[in-house]
């Protein structure tokens, strides 16, 4: 080996392995939590733990052994969530493509090479000379400020941001699938209840035609009762056109192609089990996956500061490579060591201003997060009161039916001992049927606002 290079070897190795273990840095993230999220750090819950892939079964608390058997189908086969799936894919091979640098490089050539001479002379004499070689070259970068660190770090980040993403979309799709299977039984139950309310009005308008074969009626109650059953029928086509499209989108919902199959065989609204105690803050910033996502691209930011930072110290790289031509031998053997240090003195403040253009990003992901937090904890506290309101509203709809019911009992009572025309039975008729479709329709709603709870508290 060369004097020089057993110089080289003797100054410089030393330098970068006592650089390695005592120069060191480590990132630590400075910045404060938003102000609603009090002096607990937002970053808590993503510290020291992966996301789960699989969102939280908060359907079975609906208690529908149909629409769990949906949900199930839904998330295996919707190609929403699998282009969120691919997108953790995309997230990975990044990280792992960024974290590669904070390793060295090994890479061997080879090469040969025929050299023919030729002399043309009384002899005609020809030669031929063959030359071979291979080498092993290494580059390294050591990562002394933590450049490198840091970007491997906030890939990391990326990914779970991208796992949250994925949480997210499979949470979303659990609620459509709920609110789509609840529709569909809605609109089922008004076809039924429309079969039942048009029966009733034949029987009516038979009764009233035959009143006035006896005298005892006019035309007009006749009409009005022909018009109350024809007013009826027309409600069939456009239920039955929303439970047709419910039944289309449902399908779209499990990565199917629609088709004119019927998907959800029950007819009877689920009983959902006793809703647990509300959420707090604290329960959103655990459980909510767009908060989860938020917080995780804040850390992968805040990381880039520092590697931003970084840049603009020295750099220390080293570079070896070993060749021999020739049949390999110890004497053929070519080796060489290089250790460059490069440090940034001007360059227009281009470092700077990247530093400062990534503690703006990280400021802005911070206020972004801080109204991302206050609307979830908007979004809990109205889907809870209007659940509970929801409640009452079916309670009085049940109290103001059967009120309506005993009135159309008198008012039929009356119009047959001849005390008073058909009007007052009609506008009875009119009020039953139309306190019978709200109070379906309302028992739907109350059951779509438990999966808004569910959703706004993030699965739970």
């Amino acid at each position: 080996m060369l004097d020089s290079q057993k110089f080289l070897i003797q100054c410089l190795l030393p330098g970068f392995l006592l650089a390695l273990s005592g120069c060191q840095t480590t990132h630590q993230n400075n910045h404060q939590a938003p102000l609603v999220a009090g002096n607990d750090t937002f970053l808590n819950g993503i510290a020291g733990k992966r996301p789960e892939i699989s969102p939280s079964p908060w359907w079975r608390s609906l208690r529908a052994p149909e629409l769990n058997e949906l949900i199930a189908d839904a998330l295996e086969s919707n190609l929403t969530t699998q282009q969120f799936a691919s997108r953790v894919k995309q997230a990975d091979a990044r990280k792992r493509k960024t974290g590669a640098a904070l390793f060295p490089t090994l890479e061997i050539g080879a090469d040969t090479a025929r050299q023919d001479t030729h002399r043309l002379n009384e002899s005609a004499l020809a030669s031929r000379e063959r030359s071979s070689s291979i080498g092993i070259l290494l580059d390294w970068e050591a990562d002394i400020w933590g450049k490198l660190s840091a970007a491997t770090q906030a890939a990391e980040l990326d990914v779970d941001a991208a796992r949250y993403d994925w949480l997210g979309a499979q949470l979303l799709l659990s609620s459509s699938v709920s609110e789509t299977y609840l529709e569909i039984i809605e609109q089922r139950q008004l076809l039924d209840l429309l079969n039942d309310q048009v029966e009733v009005n034949e029987t009516l308008a038979k009764l009233t035609e035959l009143r006035y074969g006896q005298g005892q009626a006019s035309i007009v109650d006749i009409l009005q009762q022909r018009e109350q059953l024809e007013a009826t029928r027309s409600l069939f086509p456009d239920t039955e056109a929303q439970l047709k499209d419910l039944d289309y989108a449902l399908a779209v919902l499990l990565g199917r192609a629609p088709q004119t199959e019927t998907i959800v065989k029950s007819t009877e609204f689920p009983d959902p089990s006793r809703l647990r105690s509300n959420g707090t803050p604290s329960a959103l910033l655990k459980e909510r996956p767009d908060l989860l996502a938020a917080s995780a691209r804040i850390g992968a930011i805040d990381h880039r500061v520092a590697e931003a930072v970084a840049d603009r110290l020295p750099q220390f790289s080293l570079r070896a490579s070993l060749t021999a031509s020739g049949v390999p031998s110890l004497e053929s053997l070519v080796s060489n060591l290089v250790g460059e240090a490069l440090i940034p003195i001007i360059d227009g403040g281009e470092r700077k201003a990247e530093i400062e253009l990534r503690k703006a990003q990280l400021e802005e992901a911070i206020q972004s997060y801080s109204e991302l937090y206050l609307e979830a904890i908007r979004e809990v506290e109205t889907a809870l009161f209007r659940e509970s309101k929801q409640a009452e509203r079916v309670s009085l709809l049940e109290d103001q039916l059967k009120t309506a019911q005993k009135l159309l009992s008198e008012t039929r009572n009356r119009y047959s001992n001849g005390l008073t025309d058909y009007l007052p039975v009609l506008a009875a008729i009119q009020s039953v049927q139309r306190l019978e479709r709200a109070l379906i329709s309302n028992k739907r709603i109350h059951l779509s606002y438990r999966v808004a709870i569910h959703r706004a508290l993030g699965g739970q």
